[in-house]
């Protein structure tokens, strides 16, 4: 039997700069509105990230007619997958107080697992947050962002089916799964502004992703046991999916282009994930 590309699984879904989630950007990790004050941004980023899979696949031949399964095939299998995805979101956040600022993302992401011949189309994707700030004397500010993201996708992989009794008989068909994940991510770091139009942010953050993936198919074919009978074939598929890493480290720069609008490029890292992203706001 021929393994399934499995490894096709991953999705996503993310932010950027005054956000985060998978493998996200965090932006300055402290309150960015004052009392009263909202903001509207446009956030958007790329990453490459590892994570670990944990799955099995099973396939039961029934033959029409007969009420048991005349065979079960069990796979179960563990691995290391990159995946690659962009990601674009829209970010609508609220100062609770000058210190307090909370935060609702709403986007699309996709999916490019190159080793699985995958390439997911854009999913929907939302996550919650807040950022504070807890200390903060002329130029320095310190504090902490919270934030939690959830996602679901589907697609399509290609599996083989073969003949018990027979390899030299297959078929090829599409199986659709589906992907549910959700991403805590906690940060703290301080904010120093260099000058009236520029701050540079980092620090330490720990990052928890967790999702399943799970398919299920039903299609017919004639197998050559002993004579050509109609089998149906039952493709089952479970995995379970966690980052490789859950700690690392981020450095950004916000720009200030305008009166309440700021530009956020930033960079994080951790042992098995890399971030580009960039966000921009408008405060009223």
């Amino acid at each position: 039997m021929k393994k399934m590309t499995w490894l096709g699984i991953v999705v996503m879904v993310v932010g950027l700069c005054s956000s985060g989630a998978l493998a996200t950007t965090i932006g300055p990790p402290v309150a960015g509105l004052d009392a009263g004050q909202f903001s509207i941004g446009l956030e958007y980023y790329m990453n490459d990230i590892g994570t670990d899979i944990d799955g099995t696949e099973i396939q039961t031949f029934t033959i029409v007619g007969e009420p048991e399964p005349d065979k079960e095939m069990r796979d179960d299998f563990k691995d290391e997958l990159d995946f690659e995805s962009d990601m674009i979101f829209v970010k609508l956040g609220y100062g609770v107080s000058d210190k307090l600022e909370v935060f609702l993302r709403l986007g699309m992401a996709d999916a490019t697992i190159d080793d699985a011949e995958i390439s997911g189309g854009s999913d929907f994707a939302y996550g919650l947050g807040a950022k504070a700030t807890f200390y903060e004397e002329g130029d320095l500010k310190i504090g902490a962002l919270l934030q939690m993201t959830w996602g679901s996708s589907d697609d399509k992989v290609t599996e083989t089916i073969e003949d018990p009794e027979d390899e030299d008989n297959f078929v090829d068909f599409p199986l659709p799964i589906d992907i549910d994940y959700y991403q805590l991510k906690f940060a703290v770091g301080p904010t120093y502004k260099l000058m009236e139009s520029l701050s540079v942010y980092g620090g330490p953050f720990y990052h928890m992703m967790s999702g399943n993936l799970d398919g299920d198919a039903t299609f017919s074919q004639l197998t050559t046991s002993q004579d050509l009978v109609l089998t149906n074939v039952t493709e089952d598929l479970s995995v379970d999916i966690e980052t490789s890493s859950s700690f690392g480290g981020y450095i950004g720069a916000q720009i200030d282009l305008a009166e309440n609008i700021p530009l956020c490029i930033e960079y994080q890292f951790t042992g098995d994930a890399d971030v580009l992203g960039a966000s921009l706001v408008y405060k009223f």
